[in-house]
């Protein structure tokens, strides 16, 4: 590799990040050198790669955040757990719409929306990164956003993952809704070694939108309506 563009490439690697337009800098450049690109692309990969790691091991991780400890007699919608209808009390399946006794239509209203719950619980991570990641900036070190952001994802990772599958039309349509920006966000070549956490979150949300999106095609499949919703969500979000 021409020692000259490495200077380049090193410069515009100082905050870990390599943006569009500084990637295309680079690439004249290299052709200004007579680099070839396949040599260019291997060297810049491997450098944002390297330094990522060097700011990773700059500073010590932030501590995981403390969950809360968990309440048998929750609302969870995870399995092994007995449902009953609010209306009659019979027992019921976790992802029925309808009591089979009584007709009573579950809906999220009756206790407080899953996704509402979730989005606090995902604005709580994003809050605690930015105040306590050692790379926000606040102990004196620089800071460096694609870090803090990669924090927040990774953390919002587990999250999604752990996530109980939804059984009101409520909180399915809200939860692709919510999916929506995530999964269908487009990252550049270089976005995919600097945002790694990011790019993990998406591949979170649409495995969680998927589970939610085949258990709807059995379970809801009367409902014509609701699976018209969901069709378009699964066409936008590419998940067959």
């Amino acid at each position: 590799m021409n020692i000259e563009l490495e200077k380049y490439i090193d410069m515009a690697l100082v905050d870990g990040v390599i943006t569009e337009s500084e990637r295309t800098f680079l690439q004249k450049k290299a052709a200004q050198l007579g680099v070839d690109d396949d040599e260019f692309d291997f060297v810049l990969s491997a450098k944002i790669q390297m330094k990522q790691k060097e700011l990773q091991t700059s500073f010590p991780p932030p501590p995981a955040i403390q969950s809360a400890p968990k309440n048998s007699k929750s609302n969870s919608q995870k399995e092994g757990e007995v449902y009953k209808c609010p209306s009659c009390g019979e027992v019921v399946d976790s992802f029925s719409i309808n009591c089979i006794s009584c007709g009573h239509e579950f809906r999220g209203s009756e206790n407080r929306s899953k996704i509402n719950v979730l989005i606090l619980e995902l604005k709580k991570i994003e809050d605690y990164e930015w105040n306590n990641n050692p790379y926000n900036g606040n102990n004196g070190n620089p800071r460096v956003d694609i870090m803090v952001r990669n924090g927040i994802a990774s953390k919002q990772c587990t999250l999604i993952e752990n996530f109980a599958v939804p059984n009101t039309k409520e909180d399915i349509l809200e939860f692709l809704a919510l999916a929506m920006p995530i999964g269908l966000k487009k990252f550049s070549w270089s976005e995919k070694f600097t945002h790694a956490a990011e790019l993990q979150l998406q591949k979170s949300y649409k495995a969680k939108a998927q589970q939610i999106i085949i258990k709807a095609r059995v379970a809801l499949k009367k409902d014509t309506a609701l699976i018209e919703q969901i069709e378009n969500y699964s066409k936008q979000l590419g998940i067959k």
